[in-house]
């Protein structure tokens, strides 16, 4: 039998990929808006920064929630 914290971490990898996904076509898609309108170095960095280090943050967050609920002991 499939633990409650194992289902919802896999669906929660879905959504972070999707997540990861989305910001991708927003940072490609505004990279060139931004360009054209003379964007500087410090906004193109930003979408960069929320495209990476957005899904990886609730990448390791999710990883450790289910560490935790793995060793608690149910009663």
């Amino acid at each position: 039998m499939v633990s409650y914290a194992t289902v919802v971490y896999f669906v929660s990898l879905f959504a972070i990929l999707f997540l990861y996904t989305l910001t991708w076509d927003l940072y490609a898609g505004f990279w060139v808006m931004a360009v054209n309108l003379g964007g500087d170095s410090t906004a193109l960095g930003y979408l960069y920064t929320i495209h990476e280090w957005l899904p990886a943050a609730f990448f390791l967050s999710l990883t450790f929630w289910y560490l935790v609920q793995a060793q608690r002991r149910t009663a």
